[in-house]
Parts: structure tokens; C-alpha cells; sequence
């Protein structure tokens, strides 16, 4: 009888977890500088067909930006089963930059809008870099042609990165580019002859949990002699630093207390079933 009245909790829970759809709120996005921060306006809270909640916060050169409030499932594939802040930074040939953050969360209701918890959010993020320099270690305005690029690869498979027996290729600018989930690297060259405009693209995820920090994505693009070197691309990696503050974002998230009060919910209910038998 006790096993009955358990399985049956197991599956009603079950129930609960695989078939209601995510609860997120949807607003419209609002333009906001880093000392100005609002809340989006026509904000509508729904069941939505995806896998996270997110709350997004990006920025031009320091100056402006905006704030998003929604719901997506582009991350899924990385296998990230807890809430997470992504962090991005992008850097370009004419020395401009965008970075920005998004809040990733699962339970319900968990990207409310609040101004107190977006604020908090872009405080608990720090992005440090020197682009002067970097520039100058991966950008030319007028480059050699044709240009010499490293070649490499740690895939087992060096095909996934380029042909081994490739001849006659005429480089135009380099590039590598880093899976930050399997490792993989892949270091090479293009015959593209389209100006560069993005120079470094790093992206890195950081699991609220666990606290700790995955190396999501890292892509650079150069046209100066071997600037795709790696250990040239560990040196671009110390002038720029991430930082998030664990404890002070998560001191006050709501998707943890809301997490949390779901599972005293789930407790009270399997001890009111145990109850009822006795």
C-alpha cells in the first residue's frame, strides 16, 4: 500500500515536470545606458514551448543598450540542466565593442521583471579588456597577401578542421576558433577576401549551482603573420578578464527561491499521502 501511494506520487510529479510548459514573461525590449538601467515595458507572462526563461542585458562601447526579457532554447544543446549566466564579448576591427550577459533559468515565473534583480545582475558581472592592444596583435589595415597562418588541429579527424592535402590555398586573414564544451581547437586560414570586421568572440557559462565556469566559445580572426598561433591566442586571452560574483547574484535570486518552494511543496504532499495510510 505504501508503494502504491508512493508510486503514485513519483508519477503525478513526474506528470507535472514533462507536461506543463514553462511559465516566462515576454516584454518588449527596451534601450537603456549602464548608468540608467529600466525595466521593459508590455510585459505579459505565458506559457511558452522552450527551455529557458532569460533575462538579457547588452552594451555598446560602454555607452548604451538595451534590456530583454524572454524565454529560448539555442543553449539546450550544451547540456546546461541548471540555471546559468552566458557572458559574451565581442570585439571588432575599428576598435568598437559589444559585451552582454543573459540570465538563464528553469522554473516558473523565473525571469519576473524586476529593476532591483537587473540591476543586480549587471552588478554582479564584471568585463575587463585592453582592445588597444589586442588590435594591435590581430588587426592590420593593410596586410600581407598572401598571408601565413598556423595550421592546427587536436581533432582526431583533421578534416573536421581542413584538408590535410590542401594546395595553393592564398590566405586572406587567419583564425581560430575553440569549443569550449568538447575542447575541440581548430586553427586555419581563409581565402575570403571580405574585410574583417569581428576580430574575438568569447563566450563563457557560468552554472549558478555548481558554481562553476565552462568556456563556452572562443573564436578569433587576424590578418597579421601567424597572429592564429596558440600560444599568441593565450597571450590575447590575458588582456581581457570575465569575472561573476556567485554569492552576491544568487544571495537574491528568485529562480532559487521559487525552486525552492516547489520542492517544499512536493515534500508536504508525499507526507500527507504517508499520513493518510497511517
Amino acid at each position: 500500500m505504501v508503494f502504491s501511494c508512493v508510486l503514485r506520487f513519483l508519477i503525478f510529479i513526474l506528470t507535472i515536470k514533462f507536461s506543463a510548459s514553462l511559465i516566462c514573461y515576454q516584454c518588449d525590449d527596451i534601450w537603456v545606458t549602464t548608468t540608467n538601467l529600466k525595466l521593459p515595458t508590455n510585459c505579459v507572462r505565458m506559457n511558452v514551448n522552450k527551455t529557458y526563461c532569460a533575462m538579457t542585458i547588452v552594451f555598446n562601447n560602454n555607452i548604451n543598450g538595451y534590456v530583454q526579457i524572454t524565454s529560448e532554447n539555442g543553449h539546450q544543446a550544451y547540456h546546461y540542466d541548471e540555471d546559468f549566466v552566458l557572458l559574451g564579448l565581442t570585439m571588432r576591427s575599428d576598435g568598437s565593442f559589444t559585451y552582454g550577459l543573459t540570465y538563464h533559468c528553469l522554473a516558473d515565473g523565473c525571469n519576473e521583471p524586476s529593476l532591483k534583480k537587473i540591476q543586480l545582475l549587471f552588478d554582479s558581472t564584471t568585463i575587463e579588456h585592453n582592445i588597444k592592444t589586442i588590435l594591435r596583435l590581430l588587426y592590420i589595415r593593410t596586410p600581407e597577401r598572401p598571408l601565413p597562418c598556423s595550421k592546427y588541429t587536436n581533432c582526431t579527424d583533421p578534416n573536421t578542421c581542413y584538408q590535410p592535402k590542401e594546395i595553393n590555398v592564398v590566405c586572406s586573414r587567419c583564425f581560430t576558433t575553440i569549443n569550449g564544451i568538447t575542447n575541440a581547437i581548430c586553427a586555419h586560414c581563409l581565402e575570403n577576401v571580405k574585410p574583417i570586421f569581428d576580430i574575438l568572440d568569447d563566450e563563457r557559462a557560468y552554472l549558478l549551482k555548481a558554481k562553476t565556469t565552462k568556456n563556452h566559445h572562443y573564436e578569433v580572426y587576424c590578418n597579421m603573420p601567424e597572429c592564429n598561433r596558440l600560444d599568441k591566442i593565450q597571450q590575447i586571452q590575458k588582456l581581457h578578464r570575465y569575472d561573476f560574483d556567485y554569492d552576491r547574484f544568487m544571495g537574491k535570486s528568485i529562480s532559487s527561491l521559487l525552486l525552492s518552494n516547489k520542492n517544499i511543496i512536493y515534500f508536504h504532499l508525499f507526507i500527507l499521502c504517508i499520513w493518510n495510510i497511517l
